[in-house]
């Protein structure tokens, strides 16, 4: 994989959680409960993070490179979608939405950093 496709992959995820933290905006664990359509878009964005890093697992050495980003966690993700299937309580996803999402996200912002500063020394 490119260091161009890493980046975009990386900067989707960004984007993906920065959507869910505007769904989350102005809201807590029982709000989300009740809210179907915020569940679900949340839900989407937190799938589409999972699917990004699959993509990403594809190349063997991503995970040795960055060790701080949990991709197992980050892969795990792509089930969300099937949350309600698997009888996953609302409560579990919230709370990755938040407790999880804002060190996610430090994570990716800093291998983001590390990958372009190994492009500049290049």
């Amino acid at each position: 994989m490119t260091t161009e496709e890493e980046l975009l992959h990386l900067n989707n995820m960004i984007q993906e959680i920065n959507e869910i933290e505007g769904y989350a905006r102005d809201m807590d664990a029982n709000t989300f409960a009740i809210e179907d359509e915020s569940k679900a878009a949340i839900m989407g964005c937190m799938q589409r993070i999972g699917e990004a890093a699959l993509l990403l697992k594809s190349d063997n050495n991503f995970h040795d490179k960055y060790e701080h980003l949990n991709m197992e966690v980050l892969e795990r993700l792509s089930d969300a979608g099937f949350n309600e299937k698997y009888e996953i309580s609302a409560a579990m996803v919230w709370n990755i939405v938040e407790q999880d999402m804002p060190e996610i996200k430090e994570n990716l912002h800093k291998t983001i950093e590390e990958i372009q500063s190994k492009e500049d020394l290049t």
